[in-house]
């Protein structure tokens, strides 16, 4: 049951007229209902009866009375109106649920009806209150006031159509719907109603209605009287009206923070990531948000993940809409590469709407409103980049040090390989080139000796020049391996230096050195010490800067590299390091000189006696006793090829015996030989010889005497010379040769 403003209805009745007329006298009385009010029509169907009473006389004499009638039905007008009362949009916020607006249904048609109700979302154009349409309410639905309040009750007004609607009565229609959270200030959602008038007097919604064709005086007709709408025509049962949703133009409070990993980082090492985030703490959605993140100074850009809405050249970032309470960010990757302290930056720089508590439009550091409390749409991190620093000790070495001179040694062009004999030292360079990046073509043909660099020399000097290609040159991709003889032993105090380690000054290049040294497979740590451009980190090092070939600063980009423990293999590997883009340039540097300490050299002679003999083992006259004389090598170099000449002076008091010397041992001739790790062979044919002479031969060639007889001792031999081939290598433990023989106490 609704409950409706009640019309009332009224009824009037004319008065009657005396009439005379010549001879004839007549009265003349009728009755009519006088015209209606606006809403208060005569109800359709009702029959409306004219009767006239004449009275007469004729001659003085009256006569009957006379009473003609006629009767005619009131046909149904089919009208209505509807409004939007307020004349006015809805102000909504974003987010807001059963947000409502009102329109007032009026019957003006001359009998109850029923009406229907449709609803229309505007898309685009002029809402009914100026604005453009842009949005829609979701879940929009319509609803009839029932309890006549003209307040929307949820749960209890909750009809759809509008029943038994009396003449002239008037109804509150709701149309409900939820404001997206995305909407923004002065947003607009425009919409239509339409009201469409129905049979009434039964339950739910009546039959559609026709409209007569004719107009019959006996009958009721149906004509349709309404007028057109903001979406209808006139004259088609039905009138609508527009109104408007409009999102209140709030203010927005947007915040960014910029922060940093690593707030030191080392130049041409350290790869940190800035994190952006930009927040709208509401309490209006926020749109066309954008941030100025300038890359910061003395950095390389290696990654980023904007998705494209950052562009790292101009700094802007393009956030677009925020809504309330949302966040946005991204994070970018760079590599420091320039000692300094500089800033990361972020600050908003635009948005729709006005910001509660700061200014995009204010530059970075000002007070935005000049009220002495910090802005929150500007964040900043300070950033102190170092150049990564080491030392390499003096070289302290007993005897001097020696060198791999370039300026005196050999390499054949674009060779790969290279041999090398310092002060006895065995040492062999192989480079590997793991992508093909060696230039070694026209016009380079690398590597190659060349006077090239000057590394800060008092001139430029003789030393091992690479140059390589960017596009094929990775990171550790060019292997120089030194191997520095014997294993094991290798040298003390190694150092070299490289020249014109460097990279660009746009940071596109950075070239990377990784050094490793080892000990009979065991790692050894190396110390570096770099020019003013090379940062050093651990065993690794950088050109964080240009460094000329030649000149006064040629020595910017020189690392030197040591190894205080000894050493027998050293590793450089050399490429352009994490965060180089340069693809077609050709970056080259030079190996200078290689030196160490000297190796200490000398072998260690013993001789030893033992008596020879089963029963009797003493050293007695008429004994025999073994004679056994051994050489070590306990220097770092072997001895020279075939170098080796031991001459033995047997003493008066004994004679050589000239059998077999160890009896029933394994020997079986004069002397005897066992080595102990060495290079050496022996041959006792060739490699013993003796002398008769009193004083001692000058040579092994002066041995030429022939002891006698066979299986016996010759008093005569007076030295035994030994010249065994080979060399006694340089070993860890100490390699060793010993030469036996036999002779008899007189």
């Amino acid at each position: 049951m609704f409950y409706r403003r009640k019309a009332l209805r009224l009824h009037a009745y004319a008065s009657t007229t005396k009439i005379r007329s010549g001879w004839l006298c007549s009265l003349l009385i009728f009755t009519v209902a006088a015209p209606p009010a606006f809403g208060q029509s005569t109800p359709a169907g009702d029959t409306i009866t004219n009767t006239a009473t004449i009275s007469h006389e004729v001659d003085g004499v009256p006569q009957p009375d006379l009473t003609p009638n006629v009767s005619f039905i009131a046909d149904r007008a089919i009208n209505l109106n509807l409004i939007e009362p307020d004349g006015v949009t809805t102000p909504v916020t974003a987010g807001q649920t059963d947000a409502v607006t009102r329109f007032e249904l009026t019957n003006l048609s001359n009998e109850t009806l029923d009406f229907g109700l449709t609803l229309a979302a505007l898309t685009g154009g002029t809402a009914a209150h100026g604005g453009t349409d842009n949005f829609d309410l979701s879940g929009l639905q319509i609803f009839v006031d029932a309890n006549d309040n003209d307040a929307y009750d949820s749960g209890t007004d909750t009809a759809q159509i509008v029943e038994d609607l009396a003449a002239g009565e008037t109804i509150s229609i709701f149309v409900v719907g939820d404001v997206p959270s995305g909407a923004l200030g002065n947003d607009v959602a425009g919409h239509a109603l339409t009201a469409t008038a129905y049979e009434g007097g039964s339950p739910g919604l009546g039959a559609a209605l026709s409209e007569s064709g004719s107009n019959t005086i006996g009958a009721m007709d149906t004509h349709f009287l309404d007028g057109a709408g903001t979406s209808d025509a006139s004259g088609d049962a039905a009138f609508s009206s527009a109104d408007d949703f409009t999102v209140s133009d709030q203010p927005i409070d947007l915040e960014i923070t910029i922060t940093s990993d690593n707030t030191a980082p080392v130049i041409g090492f350290d790869q940190y990531t800035f994190t952006v985030t930009v927040t709208n703490n509401g309490p209006a959605n926020a749109s066309g948000v954008t941030a100025d993140i300038p890359l910061p100074t003395g950095n390389a850009l290696i990654s980023e993940t904007s998705s494209g809405s950052w562009n790292s050249s101009t700094g802007t970032w393009t956030i677009g809409p925020l809504g309330i309470g949302a966040s946005e960010d991204f994070t970018f990757t760079v590599i420091a590469g320039a000692t300094g302290s500089y800033d990361g930056q972020a600050e908003i720089t635009a948005a729709d709407q006005v910001d509660s508590d700061s200014d995009p439009a204010v530059s970075f550091g000002a007070d935005d409103l000049t009220d002495s409390i910090a802005d929150d749409d500007e964040s900043i991190e300070v950033i102190a980049a170092t150049l990564g620093t080491g030392t390499v000790a003096a070289q302290t070495c007993s005897n001097g040090t020696v060198s791999l001179d370039w300026s005196t040694e050999s390499w054949t062009p674009t060779s790969l390989t290279g041999s090398f004999s310092i002060a006895g030292k065995p040492i062999t360079l192989t480079i590997t080139d793991s992508n093909g990046a060696i230039i070694s073509s026209s016009p380079y043909f690398t590597p190659v000796i060349a006077p090239f660099y000057q590394g800060g020399l008092g001139s430029v000097d003789e030393s091992l020049a690479i140059a390589a290609n960017d596009s094929d040159l990775t990171h550790n991709g060019i292997r120089f391996e030194f191997d520095l003889g014997p294993t094991a032993i290798g040298v003390e105090d190694f150092r070299i230096s490289l020249f014109d380690i460097d990279g660009r000054t746009d940071f596109t290049r950075i070239e990377g050195i990784t050094i490793t040294g080892e000990l009979n497979g065991v790692s050894v740590t190396p110390s570096l010490e770099g020019g003013s451009v090379v940062s050093i980190s651990g065993n690794e090092a950088r050109g964080a800067g240009d460094s000329p070939t030649t000149g006064a600063t040629s020595g910017d980009g020189t690392l030197l590299i040591g190894f205080d423990s000894r050493v027998d293999k050293v590793i450089i590997d050399w490429g352009n390091a994490p965060g180089t883009t340069a693809t077609s340039g050709q970056p080259g540097f030079s190996l200078h000189d290689v030196s160490f300490c000297q190796p200490a050299t000398g072998l260690d002679a013993e001789k030893a006696v033992t008596a020879f003999g089963g029963s009797n083992p003493y050293m007695l006259p008429g004994n025999d006793v073994i004679y056994t004389i051994t050489l070590t090598n306990t220097g770092e170099v072997p001895t020279d090829p075939d170098s080796i000449l031991l001459i033995d002076a047997m003493p008066g008091e004994v004679e050589f015996y000239n059998g077999d010397h160890d009896g029933t041992g394994p020997e079986t001739d004069p002397v005897g030989f066992a080595q102990n790790g060495t290079g050496i062979t022996f041959t006792y044919g060739s490699d013993v010889g003796y002398s008769s002479s009193p004083t001692r031969p000058a040579s092994f060639a002066s041995c030429t005497y022939s002891p006698t007889p066979p299986n016996g001792y010759d008093d005569n031999v007076t030295f035994i010379c030994f010249n065994p081939k080979g060399q006694i290598e340089s070993t860890d433990p100490d390699s060793d040769i010993s030469f036996s023989f036999r002779a008899r106490i007189k």
